[in-house]
């Protein structure tokens, strides 16, 4: 079986961490982590890091590959719409923006944490830096760290 990813986690610096498992005929689940220096090349315009669930992680990655600009808002009840502030709801919201200039090209995602779960979760006070030393991420084994190759490597011929 091919690895599944069951969890990502994309931070303030660039780098991220993803978790996976997959199915192993002897030893049953195998969970791991692998480590992403850069991820993606958009401007995070964001404190902390994005969490992203299982049911999401995938399509979340995804859009923060294709991404110009990653923006993330703590839920407060300074956000929402009328209703949502007169009964004190707390808003956030994440942004893909593929234009990099806040035009219309952008998938919007608005979270009520209070009311119902969302794919993400903003977590601005988490501020871990990469470190590609890591053997293992929490009680997860890290078998991979995707390094960024240094400007003028190139592949061999």
């Amino acid at each position: 079986m091919k690895k599944r990813m069951t969890c990502a986690y994309l931070y303030e610096d660039g780098h991220a961490v993803i978790l996976y498992e997959k199915h192993d005929r002897d030893a049953g689940t195998v969970e791991f982590a692998e480590v992403h220096e850069k991820y993606c090349d958009a401007r995070l315009d964001f404190k902390g890091r994005i969490v992203f669930g299982r049911y999401g992680a995938a399509g979340f990655l995804r859009l923060a590959r294709m991404a110009k600009v990653i923006t993330a808002k703590e839920p407060s009840t300074d956000r929402g719409s009328q209703n949502t502030q007169r009964l004190g709801i707390p808003v956030g919201s994440l942004e893909f923006d593929f234009e990099g200039n806040h035009g219309c090209d952008c998938a919007h995602f608005n979270t009520m944490p209070t009311i119902l779960g969302d794919g993400y979760t903003y977590q601005p006070d988490i501020n871990d830096k990469f470190d590609d030393n890591l053997s293992s991420w929490g009680i997860t084994r890290v078998a991979r760290v995707h390094r960024v190759k240094p400007a003028g490597m190139q592949a061999a011929a």
